[in-house]
């Protein structure tokens, strides 16, 4: 008797897992549920508010204009999903994967997303107030003109993110990874940024008015015509030499 392959085996392994999260039941797109395959309909303009839709599939569905405040969308495939102008105020998105999206001035405004996915997602002039985002990854996000006020980031990625004109004041970025980061024009004042990874930022025309950076490191992030007021420096490391000389004793730029 032949014995299988070490490989092989663990491809068996997988198997099963991979069938079942591509064989859920076809969906009524008249009462979506969760946990269906929602793929053949379109919630253009539709009001789905509190709607629970957990677990479903629904990449490259047409949401354009839907309206869905509290509704729960936790570990969701939105996968190249049209979000246009969609209203998903105070939704629930942990875990969901919205990679490739089109979030254009899509509300976010409250919402819970903690580890959710936007891959290359389009997030011009996206809403996303005083949400809860932790441990997301935004890697390749178009996210110019967006709204992040008050909003808990923290410990999520924006590597390679285009953060244009982004409103971040006050927003919570502790451990955040902004490797590659364009954040040029972004308000940034009250927002915490303490132990990130910031490398390669350009910070140009950014305004930093007591924005903390204790401990952080800025390795090759650059500060050209960035505003400063009380910005806080304590313990960071690999500072850009034009910042360091006007540090004060307390490690702030006055």
């Amino acid at each position: 008797m032949s014995r299988r392959s070490p490989a092989l085996a663990a491809l068996l392994l997988l198997l099963p897992v991979v069938a079942t999260a591509t064989a859920l039941p076809r969906g009524d797109c008249d009462a979506p549920a969760p946990r269906t395959d929602l793929t053949h309909c379109s919630f253009a303009g539709r009001n789905l508010s509190a709607t629970d839709l957990r677990g479903a599939v629904l990449d490259g569905v047409n949401f354009q204009n839907a309206v869905m405040p509290g509704c729960n969308l936790d570990g969701a495939s939105l996968r190249k999903s049209d979000l246009r102008w969609t209203n998903l105020g105070g939704c629930r998105l942990n875990g969901a994967d919205l990679s490739g999206a089109n979030l254009f001035h899509t509300t976010l405004d409250h919402a819970v997303l903690d580890e959710a996915r936007f891959s290359r997602t389009f997030m011009f002039g996206v809403k996303m107030n005083a949400a809860r985002v932790r441990n997301a990854r935004f890697e390749g996000a178009h996210m110019k003109d967006s709204n992040l006020e008050a909003t808990d980031l923290s410990g999520s990625v924006f590597r390679d993110v285009y953060l244009l004109r982004t409103v971040m004041i006050g927003a919570r970025l502790i451990g955040v990874d902004v490797r590659n980061a364009d954040l040029t024009g972004a308000m940034l004042d009250e927002a915490d940024l303490s132990d990130a990874v910031i490398r390669d930022a350009n910070f140009s025309g950014a305004y930093l008015g007591f924005t903390r950076f204790k401990g952080a490191d800025l390795e090759g992030s650059r500060f050209p015509n960035a505003v400063f007021e009380a910005t806080d420096f304590t313990a960071a490391s690999n500072l850009d030499p034009a910042v360091s000389a006007r540090l004060d004793n307390a490690g702030r730029v006055p």
